[in-house]
């Protein structure tokens, strides 16, 4: 008699902690693209802190739009 194949399927649940950062060197424009020539949105004063959605790069992504990484420590 044939044996019956079976498949066996693993779930990983992918959990991604919240990075936060400091804003510093003073006013950061927050981007609506990882753009320098992007629509500015508004700014950040020297030492807000705030909360790192996405790193793209040269650029982060927090809930207002996109900031250069370089002003964030």
């Amino acid at each position: 008699m044939p044996r019956k194949a079976t498949t066996t399927t693993t779930t990983t649940k992918k959990t991604t902690a919240k990075k936060t950062g400091t804003v510093f060197g003073g006013a950061l424009n927050i981007r609506k693209a990882a753009d320098v020539t992007s629509e500015i949105l508004g700014t950040l004063e020297d030492g807000t802190k705030v909360t790192i959605l996405e790193d793209c790069g040269e650029w982060l992504k927090i809930d207002a739009g996109y900031i250069m990484k370089k002003w964030v420590k």
